[in-house]
């Protein structure tokens, strides 16, 4: 991607951009990467977000030479990070604790799975799991929930997250104060669909 756009074409007829979609206290605020300045969209969906963030590409995108005819271009592909922040109960003054996942759309709705292994490995119990790992042994199995939406998957996901947490976060982080959770998630738009 270049400075002054937010998205680049990567396959026949596919606009793609990269976006961060964070919690605030109402809703959820998003932006387009690469565009720093760029005001953001408030919303109280993650979808409602997504959605404004694919039209301001395809809108962006009409406004300058692509290299491409317009009419070949057919779809907006946004790849977003949705990132969510679970406080502890109580008052804790130690670091959080930072978790990835992935998701996707499945038949029976949401499926999201974190990245990495265990949640509570020390950095030495991680090394030995990745050893483990090139080994060919088996290694800590991801956590993996599912949902009807992905805001129901997503909740599922961190309350998982927060009991394994509970037993033995202190062990890693000591007194630690809250769950910041990323979320990968991928979304492709007909440009029909978006209104423009």
């Amino acid at each position: 991607m270049t400075e002054e756009n937010s998205w680049k074409i990567t396959a026949a007829g596919v606009l793609e951009a990269r976006a961060v979609i964070t919690q605030v206290e109402d809703g959820w605020l998003g932006r387009l990467d690469g565009k720093g300045t760029q005001p953001g969209i408030a919303a109280d969906k993650v979808s409602e977000v997504r959605t404004y963030l694919a039209t301001k590409v395809w809108e962006n995108a009409q406004a300058v030479d692509l290299g491409v005819a317009l009419s070949e271009i057919t779809k907006v592909r946004l790849y977003s990070r949705v990132v969510s922040r679970y406080e502890r109960d109580g008052e804790h003054l130690g670091g959080d604790f930072t978790v990835t996942a992935a998701a996707d759309r499945g038949q029976k709705g949401w499926v999201l799975t974190t990245l990495g292994g265990s949640i509570c490995a020390t950095p030495q119990q991680r090394e030995a799991e990745l050893l483990m790992g090139m080994l060919g042994a088996t290694a800590t199995p991801p956590c993996h929930v599912t949902g009807n939406s992905f805001g129901e998957a997503r909740e599922s996901l961190a309350q998982a997250i927060l009991m394994e947490l509970a037993f033995q976060g202190d062990e890693v982080i000591e007194d630690w104060s809250a769950l910041n959770l990323t979320v990968i998630t991928r979304k492709s738009f007909s440009v029909s669909s978006l209104g423009i």
